[in-house]
């Protein structure tokens, strides 16, 4: 019985530490000023469901592992201990522990990575005058719009 108070408390830890990486990153989204939505509880959901889906199959492995240490307990001195629990719930708290003092302008400089890399993209497929003239195009209807209308 003490194994599965252990094995609990580890998932637990995995689930808090999850919660803080979910605060540290509205924290983050706020000092940017970046308007907050439910994107970021969406990727903590699938996170954690991919967690907890790796964690069971661990527990469900360190049941037979201990099962089996049990059995050959009058025969060997083997250790009875849930080691892929605890491996990979030490993996999440690590992953996590990352995440939560990844730095905001870390996160925005990987942001505008990916930007001049859809901008490479969408120059490598259009000629430079389609681009140019698109964006003249744009600018100039964001003009129209924003002039005060005659009377």
């Amino acid at each position: 019985m003490p194994f599965l108070v252990f094995i609990v408390a580890l998932y637990l830890l995995v689930l808090v530490l999850c919660g803080i990486d979910l605060w540290a990153g509205i924290q983050k989204a706020k000092l940017r000023g970046e308007f907050r939505n439910s994107q970021g509880l969406r990727r903590t959901v699938y996170k954690l469901s991919r967690y907890f889906n790796f964690l069971l199959a661990a527990t469900v492995i360190d049941f037979i592992q201990m099962l089996t240490v049990y059995y050959f307990s009058g025969y060997y001195n083997l250790v009875m201990f849930p080691f892929f629990t605890s491996i990979l719930a030490l993996f999440a708290g690590v992953v996590e522990g990352i995440s939560i003092y990844e730095k905001a302008e870390e996160k925005e400089r990987r942001e505008m990575e990916k930007a001049a890399k859809l901008a490479g993209e969408i120059l490598a497929n259009q000629s430079f005058r389609e681009v140019l003239g698109n964006l003249t195009n744009y600018l100039g209807e964001r003009r129209i719009d924003t002039e005060a209308p005659e009377q």
